[in-house]
């Protein structure tokens, strides 16, 4: 009878799995939560304007779905996901929770701009280079 413990018996996880996992959830969070605003919280109806609005506001985790299935980076991933996670629940709450002005609902056309162009490159590129020291010191 060994005393060792079979990999096979006790697998370990990889962070690069733990990472895919968490941008699997960021990745359908926000199909979740951008659906429902676009379906349930839009005024007037599901038309032409929300459904375009819908798949906008989708556009920048497109880009963070590409870096998971495409690119198989999924610390980038997870970084490109979720500073736009994030800047996604300010708005939410902004438009729809506790609006401070009749201007409040713009965010929701400009959030997606913000996220595509600064904030998922800025989380990519940090998600990057952490994925890179966390494989350096596990080398």
């Amino acid at each position: 009878m060994s005393t060792t413990t079979d990999k096979a018996e006790a697998p370990m996880h990889s962070r690069r799995d733990r990472a895919r996992v968490v941008a699997l959830a960021l990745l359908s969070v926000a199909i979740l939560v951008h659906s429902y605003t676009a379906f349930f919280k839009a005024d007037g109806g599901v038309g032409g304007f929300v459904i375009g609005l819908w798949a906008w506001s989708l556009v920048p985790y497109g880009v963070g779905a590409a870096l998971l299935f495409v690119f198989r980076n999924s610390p980038a991933a997870v970084g490109w996901l979720i500073l736009p996670a994030f800047m996604d629940l300010m708005t939410y709450r902004s438009v729809f929770v506790s609006p401070q002005g009749s201007t409040a609902a713009l965010g929701l056309l400009f959030a997606p701009l913000w996220n595509l162009v600064l904030l998922g490159p800025v989380g990519g590129v940090i998600g990057w280079l952490a994925g890179r020291r966390l494989r350096r010191r596990s080398a």
